[in-house]
């Protein structure tokens, strides 16, 4: 069986790293805080509660009023008394608030609950919360969620504010905090159906230039990502401090790149549907235009100067769509002013919370042309008898056409950028862009996948497209 390869995103190896994921994620009410979980709102599928019936209420909810008293028959009554039964799981469970969140299309009324689930007899001031999305019809309710969960942990600090704000059909987290290494996150889950919207997570140091920031937009199902940490002088030391994360800004010294989308896909297309059906939304995108993606070379353009798609399988292929209005293809093969596609891979990219970066990972890089799929290997002589690439295009030639390839890598990446070389003329590379900034043989410029889970979004053939289908829709 074929080991998946895409498994994971950008490794994070240091301790310091580890410790600023979770206060990036962490939340506190008074003196207690949440454990830093892989996303700030985290819907869980394993919550969910369906009410067939109101009649029959859910366990742990009482059937009859005290004193064995028939239950009291009003519709928001009943409503009250399955509410607690539905989102309560702990002794000690109480329901702090309720707050309206809007109507569906459907006419459901949603709200969303919030839960002090426990007493934490270690700390009195203590409150570990969880908020539910409910859907009611009427007085009934039909789903019943838990969006997000807030334990108490008192082993994470400097939490300076951390708020949840409910609007129609959405819940907002935001929180702030650190000294040395401030961070802020936001995320935005949609209540129904519930499903992750958007995460974003910016982290940086108040004494020196280092900074990350990265945001992924499953709407959208794209991101971007950003980072730096200066490179080491003599003596394995930073650089005399220069510059902070707001002055950085536009400098080239910081490390941009689009992230490239590793998830599960349609086995139809995986087979075979990949050589016509095109990369649609499912996919990075980097273009002429720099609207997605960096031109490296050659200025900004238009989209009929050139675009490609790019998505990676969980189990180690890599899916790639250029579209040109003029392909090119010297006589010599090999020659540096055809088309080619350029894949750079080298190993997981080092955090920025180190004070410099020494000792990079190894970084090659192969070409592909694109007139016939031959690979040529590049920076650093990979062995590309490992690498297989099939290719299908529409034409070749002076007409505007497209060309489809799916490349096998021999091993996960623990970063990857691809670059497309367009050469109109035959003479020259007219332009160069890419999913990152990468520079040749710089380890630190290139980009890194983006996980999407299972259980969040898979990619299915539509229309002749291959788009994604999320977890709810």
């Amino acid at each position: 069986m074929r080991k998946a390869f895409f498994s994971r995103a950008r490794a994070v190896p240091s301790l310091a790293a580890r410790t600023v994921v979770m206060l990036l994620l962490a939340r506190g009410v008074a003196s207690c805080h949440e454990p830093a979980p892989k996303s700030a709102v985290s819907p869980d599928p394993s919550a969910e509660v369906i009410a067939p019936d109101a009649s029959t209420p859910p366990a742990g909810a009482s059937s009859s009023a005290p004193g064995g008293a028939a239950a009291p028959s009003a519709p928001e009554a009943e409503s009250d008394r399955q509410l607690a039964g539905y989102v309560c799981k702990s002794a000690g469970c109480r329901v702090a608030s309720e707050e309206a969140a809007g109507v569906t299309a459907q006419g459901l009324r949603l709200s969303v609950v919030k839960v002090v689930t426990a007493a934490d007899m270690r700390r009195a001031t203590c409150e570990p919360l969880e908020y539910w999305s409910v859907a009611r019809d009427g007085a009934r309710i039909v789903s019943a969620r838990r969006a997000l969960s807030i334990p108490c942990d008192a082993s994470t600090v400097d939490i300076a504010s951390d708020d949840v704000r409910v609007r129609e059909n959405e819940l907002e987290r935001l929180t702030a905090g650190g000294t040395a290494t401030r961070y802020n996150a936001r995320a935005i889950v949609r209540l129904f159906p519930l499903r992750s919207r958007t995460e974003e997570r910016s982290a940086w140091m108040t004494t020196a230039p280092n900074f990350e920031t990265s945001s992924w937009s499953l709407d959208e199902f794209a991101g971007k990502n950003a980072w730096f940490s200066p490179k080491c002088v003599k003596g394995g030391v930073p650089p005399a401090a220069s510059g902070s994360f707001a002055e950085l800004g536009d400098r080239k010294a910081r490390h941009d790149y689009t992230p490239i989308p590793a998830v599960d896909i349609e086995e139809s297309f995986r087979t075979s549907k990949w050589r016509q059906v095109h990369l649609g939304k499912c996919s990075a995108l980097a273009s002429a235009t720099g609207a997605s993606g960096f031109v490296l070379k050659g200025g900004i353009g238009t989209d009929d100067d050139g675009y490609f798609r790019v998505v990676a399988s969980l189990d180690g292929d890599l899916f790639v769509d250029i579209k040109d209005n003029k392909w090119t293809a010297p006589k010599k093969r090999g020659d540096a002013r055809e088309d080619q596609l350029e894949i750079w891979v080298g190993g997981d990219l080092p955090s920025f919370s180190r004070k410099c970066v020494r000792g990079l990972p190894n970084v090659t890089s192969f070409t592909v042309r694109v007139a016939d799929g031959k690979l040529t290997a590049g920076y650093g002589k990979p062995d590309i008898s490992r690498i297989t690439v099939d290719r299908h295009a529409q034409t070749f030639g002076d007409q505007y056409g497209w060309a489809h390839f799916k490349i096998h890598l021999p091993a996960q990446p623990g970063s990857l950028t691809v670059v497309y070389r367009d050469g109109d003329d035959g003479r020259s590379v007219d332009r160069i862009f890419a999913t990152s900034r990468v520079v040749a043989g710089d380890a630190t410029t290139l980009g890194a996948l983006h996980v999407v889970a299972r259980d969040a979004a898979t990619c299915k053939v539509k229309d002749g497209n291959l788009e994604p289908v999320l977890a709810g829709d």
